[in-house]
């Protein structure tokens, strides 16, 4: 009798196999005994947003300017507008278009402030040679709907020499300003 009651082991495998049926089908039980609900939203809309740049918005652009001299200079307002869903930064650069002289382009300074043009005394956001105008919004954010307003100054200093100020005159030198809009 006393060999009955001694666990062996293949008793113990056995005992243990029972306990863990037992135990899965309760489980098994309670968890198909839920509620369960589901809804649909279908409604849903995803839309990009635009990017738009209208540097025109000025009544000064495009820039023309005739007749000009050594030490003579001329400013034009140049509005930059966001006609986009998304605020945007964006970049200038210039390069030579047409039939345009190249030892015009390079005489020529061009200065670019924020803000309008009279009075304006705000530190240039560019001031060196037209022909490498490269201007980037680093920080400023033009927002949807809204706009920049600039003032160019364009130049023409002297080179220093009589015989250089005259190679110069009756020249025309066309730049292209193209302006390059990112999202912010």
């Amino acid at each position: 009798m006393l060999g009955m009651l001694l666990a062996t082991p293949a008793r113990l495998a056995f005992g243990a196999g029972v306990v863990a049926v037992s135990v899965a089908g309760v489980a098994g039980l309670t968890s198909s005994a839920l509620f369960t609900d589901s809804a649909d939203s279908s409604a849903n809309t995803f839309t990009t947003g635009t990017v738009s740049i209208d540097p025109s918005g000025g009544t000064d652009f495009p820039v023309a300017i005739g007749s000009m001299k050594i030490g003579s200079s001329e400013q034009r307002e140049i509005i930059v507008a966001n006609g986009g869903s998304l605020g945007l930064t964006y970049t200038i650069t210039s390069a030579a278009s047409g039939t345009s002289d190249a030892a015009l382009g390079a005489a020529l300074n061009a200065k670019l402030q924020a803000g309008v043009c009279s009075g304006n005394v705000s530190t240039p956001l560019y001031n060196a040679a037209l022909t490498g105008l490269l201007y980037a919004t680093p920080s400023s954010v033009v927002a949807a709907g809204t706009n920049q307003k600039l003032c160019l100054t364009v130049s023409l200093p002297s080179t220093g020499s009589d015989s250089g100020d005259n190679a110069l005159q009756g020249l025309s030198a066309d730049r292209t300003l193209t302006f390059i809009a990112k999202q912010a």
